[in-house]
């Protein structure tokens, strides 16, 4: 089982551009499963189909990531849907790949609904 704090993976200012290249490649294959979940962030299963599995134990695992957010909206929790491998992130909040703002924005109503015309009256 992984467990992957993306902050590991970040310089001062919260980039990846001095990561070893090797680093980099993980830090983005954790990054994206953060991404969907957090751009989903209903707390449900999300079925990840961008990502796949990188577990080199299984030969040619070409599994689906499946991810949610952790019971305390801290971590993101994945498997794979084919072996074994599965894992915990943490410190991915206010990171490139948390999306939460962009998908809690998409939740508000829009701002015509907001705005001085709307009365209820009809």
């Amino acid at each position: 089982m992984w467990s992957v704090n993306l902050q590991h993976f970040l310089d001062a200012s919260g980039s990846t551009a001095t990561t070893p290249p090797e680093a980099r490649e993980l830090a983005d294959h954790f990054g994206a499963i953060v991404a969907a979940v957090t751009l989903d962030f209903t707390g449900k299963l999300v079925e990840i189909d961008a990502v796949t599995c990188r577990n080199t134990k299984v030969a040619n695992c070409n599994g689906k990531i499946v991810a949610c957010l952790g019971d305390e909206l801290t971590s993101v929790d994945w498997y794979c849907d084919k072996c074994d491998d599965s894992g915990l992130i943490t410190g991915w909040e206010d990171t490139l790949w948390d999306c939460t703002e962009e998908a809690l924005a998409d939740e508000m109503p829009s701002e015509s609904v907001h705005g001085s015309d709307f009365t209820g009256s009809g």
